[in-house]
């Protein structure tokens, strides 16, 4: 500073000049918009603190070239999630954010582009805000997964790294993932009260999942305007979903198949791929098939029901007109999935007068009945259906 003119106006104009070449230089090389804010509130800074302090005059306002930048929307979700959340999402965030730049990425990805470790990394980098639809086949995902032991790549590693960069992660629960088991404690849950939210899948009704669906989204939507503009979140830790009691993780250990002997071949075949999964772990399931003659089979279906963690319907007209179905095996098993977290994995066999019963108020598995698939669909269908069981499981 010695060398500068004793002239303030020289003083500040030559200063300036020299900042503002530095600040335009390192705006070209950040990533986010929360990053320029604070470059530009530093140099902004700088120019005040010289002008009030060595000059004694009222700060002028000088102009900076900001670069155009539209903002970047991060959305990570499985593609075997019911799409229409995803489609709310984009509705609510296109309101509140007309300008900002949507980004993809689902759990297909690992298999279309080979490092796909490299490219999630650069996205992250670039994105200003990122939010997780977090849910059991997204945790089941190749994103999940590192590449061995020794090596921290994996999703929650990559969505770390950003926070420790600025850069923050929205998760919205659409399954009750326990999120400080898969490594994602540190992303900000979303939610409408102090208390842990309710998973939108786990609404008993359409009608309830849309309503909190749509607070949820608008409400992700708000604050990912809020990490745009500002780069921060309300002062409120996030909460952890609420794990299952240990007694119900105790004595829940298995899965129920529920079915009309009509339909004993859908059952067989689910059975195939539920075999893999004894193989990675002890997990069993149960029908009546397991009942041996002279037992007493009404009691045997209680005790099996009493320890269902995830119960598996095979619906079809002749499942929906049994009397046993609908006055033992049915009450039971929905009081268990409103009151203690079971799981409920349903499939439509074949048209039927399913929307006359309260299991039209739960989402389905498959859209297109297993009568209606080829050998590939209805194979890739239950395949899907052990990666979500994998994840319930806990099986790595």
């Amino acid at each position: 500073m010695e060398n500068i003119n004793n002239d303030p106006q020289t003083q500040l104009v030559l200063l300036n000049s020299l900042l503002k070449g530095q600040v335009e230089s390192l705006l070209t090389r950040t990533d986010t918009l929360m990053q320029r804010n604070n470059v530009l509130e530093n140099y902004v800074s700088l120019l005040t603190e010289f002008i009030n302090n060595q000059l004694g005059i009222k700060p002028p306002v000088i102009p900076i070239a900001f670069p155009n930048r539209q903002p970047e929307i991060l959305i990570i979700y499985s593609q075997k999630d019911d799409g229409h959340w995803l489609e709310r999402l984009k509705t609510h965030l296109d309101s509140l954010n007309p300008k900002a730049q949507m980004r993809y990425w689902d759990d297909e990805k690992p298999k279309l582009i080979q490092n796909w470790r490299g490219t999630l990394a650069l996205d992250l980098k670039s994105a200003d805000a990122i939010i997780l639809l977090s849910s059991h086949s997204l945790m089941s995902s190749e994103l999940m997964k590192p590449t061995d032991d020794t090596t921290t790549d994996t999703l929650p590693d990559f969505l770390n790294e950003a926070r420790g960069k600025g850069i923050q992660t929205l998760t919205v629960l659409l399954d009750p993932v326990v999120l400080e088991d898969e490594g994602l404690n540190e992303t900000y849950l979303v939610k409408l009260t102090a208390k842990p939210p309710k998973p939108l899948n786990k609404f008993r009704t359409k009608n309830e999942r849309e309503a909190e669906g749509e607070r949820i989204f608008a409400e992700t939507a708000r604050l990912s305007q809020q990490l745009i503009t500002t780069g921060k979140l309300p002062e409120q830790p996030p909460a952890k979903p609420a794990k299952s009691s240990s007694l119900t993780q105790a004595t829940r250990t298995s899965i129920f198949i529920s079915y009309s002997h009509a339909d004993k071949l859908w059952r067989e075949r689910i059975e195939m791929f539920l075999k893999h999964l004894s193989l990675e772990k002890e997990v069993e399931w149960w029908s009546d098939e397991k009942i041996d003659a002279g037992d007493l089979w009404r009691d045997e279906i209680k005790q099996a029901l009493a320890k269902t963690r995830v119960a598996i319907m095979l619906v079809s007209q002749e499942f929906l007109i049994s009397k046993f179905i609908n006055q033992v095996e049915l009450p039971d098993l929905l009081n268990a999935v409103k009151s203690e977290g079971v799981a409920l994995k349903y499939f439509l066999i074949s048209p039927c007068t399913v929307k006359l019963t309260i299991l039209s108020e739960y989402q389905r598995v498959n859209d297109k009945h297993l009568i209606d698939m080829n050998e590939s669909e209805w194979r890739q269908s239950f395949n899907a259906l052990v990666d979500e069981l994998r994840a319930i499981f806990g099986v790595l």
